[in-house]
């Protein structure tokens, strides 16, 4: 993932750069700025190193999606944020016809600097790999390099340098659990007598079927499906139950089912009208 969010800040840096700019022309690292590299690069480079990986908490929701896929049900946990902090820095090894290097230099982060401001998230189209499987990352600029000190710069054998802290803010995609089969039946005991409730899903063709009226022939019991297509409907005591379904769109269905549901299946499909 960090090598996507990596090849993606590169992708939209390398797309926005505007037409005969100094980042238009300059070559992308993401390599770390020390003495080998700046001996061996030459022309006009962007560095962009990465310096720091922090567990986002505050951002993260507790909350799980549940969805049921062939009948089983699957959970997502929210997914974790990280923040990726990066070093921006410009080195010229071109000769200018001005005589300093500096300059071009200032020109380049300046057009940095620009495309950051104008996109404070990364456009989806430059999105790469598992990156745009997610929200897109939000980007913060911060001149001044205010993620490192002159210590960073002392350690690298090279003077302070003029940089700007880029921080984007990711999601991880988040694994996918398997939870197993829906529950279909659910005993309730109340005064020595035993309570049944069942559950199931409703399906279309095209899939989960929202907002389907479910009712239980002869006693007036009803109940609705959730968004995913799953309800829970109470049935009473044991033995045979008649659900009866409506939706919008879909003819009416029914189907007779023991209780306790005998297969810990109870799915039901509506045909379209």
């Amino acid at each position: 993932m960090i090598k996507d969010l990596d090849d993606s800040l590169r992708a939209m840096l390398t797309g926005e750069a505007a037409t005969g700019s100094e980042l238009a022309g300059a070559a992308i690292s993401f390599a770390t700025p020390t003495a080998d590299w700046r001996n061996t690069a030459s022309g006009l480079r962007l560095n962009v190193y990465l310096y720091a990986i922090e567990h986002d908490r505050e951002l993260r929701s507790p909350e799980r999606r549940r969805r049921v896929v062939d009948g089983v049900v699957l959970v997502e946990p929210s997914p974790a944020r990280v923040v990726c902090s990066y070093l921006v820095t410009a080195w010229n090894k071109i000769d200018p016809a001005g005589g300093e290097a500096e300059p071009q230099e200032h020109r380049l982060l300046s057009d940095v600097l620009d495309v950051l401001l104008r996109n404070p998230v990364l456009p989806r189209p430059y999105l790469v790999g598992r990156a745009a499987t997610v929200d897109p990352a939000v980007v913060a600029a911060e001149p001044g390099g205010t993620g490192v000190g002159p210590e960073f710069w002392t350690g690298l054998g090279t003077p302070l340098r003029p940089s700007i802290t880029v921080r984007v803010r990711a999601a991880l995609p988040p694994p996918t659990l398997d939870a197993g089969m829906p529950v279909s039946t659910v005993r309730v005991r109340v005064a020595g007598a035993d309570r049944f409730q069942i559950g199931g899903t409703v399906h279309g063709p095209a899939g989960a079927v929202a907002g389907a009226w479910i009712r239980l022939a002869g006693a007036g019991t009803t109940s609705e499906t959730d968004d995913d297509g799953r309800f829970v409907l109470p049935v009473g005591a044991e033995g045979t139950a008649t659900v009866q379904v409506r939706a919008t769109g879909f003819r009416p269905a029914q189907r007779d089912t023991a209780v306790p549901v005998p297969d810990g299946r109870f799915d039901i499909r509506l045909d379209p009208l």
